[in-house]
């Protein structure tokens, strides 16, 4: 506060004076003013002197980063800090008290407002597309696509509804669906057939008849899934041999004309009880006879039998005289396509089925 001489002549020499030292003032000399705009100035340069009140008025505080500046006890007070925004989000809006607001770019996660991508970054001050949005939905039976935000198009594909025991599964409204039974059928008539929801087919063993596919045998039946052959039909088999086979020399011949046959040849002691130990001299032939050169050891000879063969097997090679078919447990190999047991034949000519312990004093040959 200045002090001056009211009556002085200079304007202004009197102003804000001290109480009671400016008496008789010129008219606007003397005045009350501390240049605060946060006071309210009052009383007289002259008499009781000036007074100073604080006020609230508005007031600036210099700082351009603040807003409704007030004045607060005698002094201009900030007030709300100034928000700087340029509206882009790559950019970080500051205020400096020197020059007020101001931007700098950033890398901050943005939008480019395209719904078909994502991871989208700010760049120099702009907002930069990232990958490809993701749009599968993990169901095979939509056409997923990106337009304008991601599309899920139902397609009628092929597809697996997780259930093995449907077949021709396909793609129906956006679901996997299937109207066929698949079929477990395993073509085996000695397995069970049917379908687990879980497991699949499952072929389980039974126990039945079957049919072996071969017409000579009968009651075949089921065994560990295979079906086995039962034994070989009697009645499907040839008929024995007549009786005309004989032997001259090394030629053993029959007058029988239904074959084709086979020839047995077997040995026999000279003594001691008859056994049939016959093996195959010749497996099959259409002729009705055959030359066997072969010489039996002495004190034993050869005995002949001969079988009628059809696809089912050979017949009975002969009867003992009490009506008993022989043995025969090493069979001539067929060529027909299917196998089984077929007609009999033998070549006698003085020996027979009583007769097997005839002596035989020297190598010789001999029907049976």
């Amino acid at each position: 506060m200045g002090l001056g001489k009211c009556n002085a002549p200079t304007p202004g020499s009197c102003t804000n004076p001290a109480p009671g030292t400016c008496t008789n003032p010129a008219p606007g000399l003397c005045t009350c003013d501390d240049g605060n705009p946060c006071t309210d100035d009052g009383g007289t340069p002259a008499g009781s002197g000036c007074t100073y009140t604080n006020n609230t008025a508005p007031c600036n505080d210099g700082n351009p980063c603040t807003l409704a500046d007030s004045c607060s006890q005698g002094a201009c007070t900030g007030g709300t800090p100034l928000t700087c925004s340029d509206g882009n989000p790559c950019t970080d809006d500051l205020c400096c008290a020197a020059s007020g607001c101001y931007s700098i770019p950033n890398a901050d996660p943005c939008d480019d407002g395209n719904p078909c991508t994502v991871g989208d970054v700010c760049s120099q001050e702009s907002c930069t597309p990232g990958s490809p949005a993701n749009c599968d939905d993990g169901n095979p039976c939509t056409n997923d696509s990106c337009n304008g935000g991601c599309d899920h198009a139902y397609n009628t594909n092929a597809c697996d509804d997780g259930n093995p025991c449907t077949a021709s599964d396909h793609c129906d409204q956006g679901s996997c669906t299937s109207t066929t039974a698949v079929s477990c059928s395993d073509n085996n008539a000695c397995t069970d057939d049917e379908c687990d929801p879980v497991a699949g087919c499952i072929h389980t063993a039974t126990w039945r008849d079957c049919d072996d596919g071969n017409p000579c045998t009968m009651g075949d039946t089921c065994f560990d899934e295979s079906c086995v052959s039962g034994p070989v039909d009697p009645a499907l088999l040839p008929v024995e041999i007549n009786s005309s086979v004989r032997i001259v020399v090394s030629t053993i011949s029959w007058s029988d004309i239904v074959g084709p046959y086979s020839v047995y040849r077997g040995v026999r002691l000279a003594t001691g009880y008859f056994t049939y130990n016959q093996t195959c001299l010749v497996a099959q032939t259409s002729a009705s006879s055959v030359n066997d050169t072969s010489v039996p050891s002495v004190g034993t000879a050869f005995y002949y039998l001969v079988a009628r063969n059809n696809p089912c097997g050979p017949s009975v090679l002969t009867l003992d005289s009490d009506g008993t078919p022989a043995p025969n447990y090493r069979p001539c190999p067929l060529s027909f396509a299917a196998q089984g047991s077929a007609g009999d034949g033998r070549a006698s000519t003085a020996v027979d089925g009583e007769a097997r312990a005839a002596a035989v004093p020297t190598p010789a040959r001999i029907d049976r």
